[in-house]
């Protein structure tokens, strides 16, 4: 018989050929007249680690034939309950209690030696084990957290399970996967399982400003095991309000260009209609004409002025609160008003070597800075290096508004140069004298 066993083995297993190979040796020895030995507990089903679901019973296999009264008489646990036995042949036995599990429990389970086979032979010693059963579903974590505030109009929503609710499935198969989130107000968008516990949903547009959201996930969604969510999850977040991010020109700033636009970037998208209608830009308290454009997400607003802007003139630069984000009423959380400064008259803003230096490490040329964006194809002839006369030099154009003399100056050399009137800036105007200066 143990060669067929044997055979067999390559079929049903390393483990359950042991079981079998038990079996028939305590069978062998019975029908032989030798000394019976005592009953083995050879395997609990489900196996440690397992989790037990609150219908399943528990399966003892033992490694010969029972006396099922003795067996379950020996059976105690702790938390105790009444249970229900059922044997599916001599050395299987099944018990579950008579209500099913508790969940989340752990059990202490001890078969006592008066547990007998059917020849009444106990078990050497008590066999323990323990049963832990289902737990409960929870939320372990959301994003954004409960109360929170100032939450981004782009936000995703994302929560996290402490138990796996979805399989392992291949992408083919995501269509039939739970949606667990409820909002309200009421979002649209799209979820995901980022993995078997992990969802996150992304609305398809922004998020209202300035709105409290409570979002819930119902009581009885389940994990891949059956374990349900015992309660509705509930929590809230509020989302920002819409925010100016950056404003160009920026506040005080001087030297701006005639032709700069204004540029007004948002926290979110704003609402087209309301925030061009809380937009002004003002000379001596009047509107400057202009034109409105968007970026395509509507976060960012450039105003044109039709017109170049005055020389060396102050503009104030105003955005009411009115302005609305593009969904809901939620409207600036505080509006601005500041001035800047446009470019000066052209003239030379100052040279290096700076006029009456003395000690100038030689060597090196001379550098003139204008006021204001430069025409340079006007430089022209606009440079005379008065004394030393004859000095050859270079002129190098750095940008509009910067000309380098490129010549080597000489120690204990007193240098003389004019620039002479008639240059323009790059809007026509023109330096109206010479400026003469000197250095050694």
């Amino acid at each position: 018989m143990n060669e067929i066993l044997v055979a067999w083995g390559t079929r049903i297993g390393v483990a359950a050929l042991a079981v079998m190979l038990l079996a028939a040796t305590t069978q062998s020895l019975a029908q032989g007249g030798a000394e019976l030995l005592p009953p083995q507990v050879i395997a609990v089903q489900p196996y440690p680690g397992e989790e037990v679901l609150a219908g399943q019973p528990v399966t003892l296999i033992f490694d010969q034939a029972m006396d099922a009264a003795s067996v379950e008489a020996a059976w105690q646990m702790e938390p105790a309950a009444s249970l229900e036995f059922t044997w599916a042949d001599a050395r299987t036995l099944r018990a579950i209690p008579a209500g099913g599990w508790q969940r989340a429990t752990r059990y202490a389970v001890t078969l006592g030696t008066g547990a007998q086979s059917a020849d009444g032979v106990a078990l050497a010693e008590p066999h323990k084990f323990f049963v832990q059963t289902i737990g409960r579903l929870e939320v372990a974590a959301v994003i954004p957290a409960d109360s929170a505030e100032g939450v981004a109009a782009d936000a995703t929503i994302t929560v996290s399970f402490n138990r796996p609710v979805v399989p392992l499935i291949s992408t083919g198969e995501l269509e039939g996967l739970p949606d667990p989130l409820q909002f309200e107000p009421a979002v649209e968008g799209r979820g995901e399982w980022i993995n078997t516990s992990i969802y996150q949903f992304t609305p398809s547009k922004p998020l209202t400003g300035g709105t409290t959201y409570t979002v819930r996930i119902p009581a009885g969604l389940s994990d891949v095991l059956g374990a349900t969510l015992d309660e509705t999850f509930t929590w809230q977040f509020k989302t920002l309000a819409p925010e100016v991010l950056n404003v160009s020109p920026y506040s005080n700033q001087s030297n701006v260009r005639l032709e700069a636009p204004v540029i007004i970037e948002f926290s979110q998208p704003m609402d087209r209609a309301s925030t061009e209608a809380a937009f002004a830009l003002l000379f001596s308290g009047e509107r400057v004409a202009g034109k409105f454009t968007w970026s395509d997400d509507s976060r960012r607003l450039t105003f044109q002025p039709d017109a170049l802007l005055r020389l060396e003139a102050s503009y104030l630069i105003t955005l009411a609160p009115a302005a609305r984000a593009i969904a809901g009423e939620a409207t600036l959380k505080e509006g601005l008003s500041y001035a800047f400064g446009t470019v000066p008259t052209p003239g030379i803003a100052y040279t290096d070597p700076p006029n009456g230096a003395r000690d100038v490490y030689p060597g090196g040329g001379v550098s003139i800075v204008f006021k204001s964006p430069m025409n340079t194809e006007t430089f022209a002839d606009k440079v005379e290096i008065v004394s030393p006369e004859g000095v050859a030099w270079k002129p190098v154009v750095s940008g509009d508004q910067s000309l380098y003399l490129d010549f080597a100056t000489q120690q204990e050399t007193t240098y003389t140069i004019r620039f002479k009137r008639g240059a323009q800036d790059v809007y026509g105007n023109t330096i109206e004298t010479d400026t003469t200066f000197s250095f050694i």
